[in-house]
């Protein structure tokens, strides 16, 4: 007897929490702002519940009479962030979520462009199980991120395992081609550097760039600046572990602050970074989402990338790994979108005859 397909479940909501500051929930503000988180559900009803939360502060100026409503949503692969002011705290609240809901739409806007939206591979991605909005109360004071950058940590948190893993194959492809000697970059480490860097500076976002294409632009700039330590390394006759203790003159070309001294910053970070490395206590480990069969058909093909100019290996990552579209890989890798798609038409042909053969 063939099994009966299950049917989304219901009643799993999106969660979200409010902090409040020098002001007292008065029964039409709450009233006024559980309307429009639900208002606002209703907009993201096709994203998974557990890839959603929103945090909302609630502000008043103690010196007049000025309130401010902040927004903060973390959705798979954004942030939005919004804040307004206003002398009534219900209308700053409006003002808030009107500019996040105009954003949300502009993030939905660019995934219906996307152009593999269609592909059975991005289909069979999409959640089975579909929220239901945000729940009708929020969590208890003092659970959830209590401010905005805790959202971001939330997310770097979520990605963590995305991010080291994506560094190490690239470190291994440039240890094969020559460009970094081998066990000289640790992929954690590059990680735990833009990290660092995101949430030293999570509000000079790029606007044009979203959220997780950002995370992954630095990690590459920050491959790049490795493998050019390595280079002058060889050039001086200095060793690399000495000069990769901390930042050098590139880090600006790079997107980094180099007038914060680096040991200051992971001293600021060291439980952060303490945290998110219990999340991957390997590097060299793989991915335990991935299937045996997947895995060992991925490491076969990675072995097969490694022949290949730099970025066809980028763009091979990007697209084929990692799942970006061709705007977002053009913009991590800095490459034309045409010439992005020009790649990815190359690559397919060249690993349709490679499968063929065997490899």
């Amino acid at each position: 007897m063939p099994e009966t397909q299950q049917s989304p479940e219901q009643g799993v909501p999106f969660p979200w929490n409010l902090v409040t500051r020098n002001l007292h929930g008065h029964p039409l503000l709450r009233k006024q702002l559980s309307r429009r988180v639900q208002s606002l559900g209703k907009h993201l009803r096709d994203y998974p519940p557990d890839g959603v939360h929103l945090h909302v502060l609630l502000e008043k100026n103690p010196h007049r009479t000025r309130y401010t409503a902040a927004l903060t949503l973390r959705l798979p692969k954004h942030i939005l962030h919004t804040e307004k002011a206003a002398p009534e705290p219900i209308l700053a609240l409006d003002k808030a979520f009107d500019a996040l809901v105009r954003e949300v739409e502009k993030v939905k806007g660019h995934q219906r462009k996307e152009e593999d939206w269609k592909r059975k591979a991005r289909r069979a991605q999409l959640p089975r199980v579909r929220a239901t909005g945000f729940a009708p109360e929020p969590l208890p004071p003092g659970e959830g991120p209590q401010e905005p950058r805790a959202v971001v940590m939330d997310f770097l948190k979520r990605h963590y395992r995305r991010m080291v893993e994506h560094v190490r194959r690239h470190v291994r492809h440039d240890e094969f081609s020559g460009d970094l000697p081998p066990r000289a970059v640790d992929p954690r480490g590059v990680a735990d550097t833009v990290v660092q860097h995101v949430l030293l500076h999570w509000r000079e976002k790029p606007a044009n760039v979203g959220w997780l294409v950002w995370v992954f632009q630095l990690l590459h700039k920050e491959l790049a600046r490795r493998r050019r330590m390595f280079r002058r390394a060889q050039t001086e006759r200095v060793p690399v572990d000495q000069e990769t203790k901390r930042p050098d003159e590139d880090d600006l070309a790079a997107g980094y602050d180099s007038e914060q001294p680096l040991d200051l910053i992971v001293r600021e970070f060291e439980p952060v970074i303490t945290e998110l490395r219990e999340l991957v206590p390997d590097p060299a480990a793989p991915n335990p989402e991935l299937t045996a069969e997947r895995h060992e058909l991925l490491e076969a093909v990675q072995k097969f990338v490694q022949t290949w100019p730099r970025a066809e290996k980028d763009v091979f990552e990007l697209y084929f790994v990692e799942g970006f579209t061709v705007p977002e890989v053009a913009l991590v890798t800095g490459l034309e979108p045409q010439r992005v798609k020009e790649l990815v038409s190359v690559i397919q042909e060249r690993l349709r005859a490679a499968l063929a053969g065997g490899l």
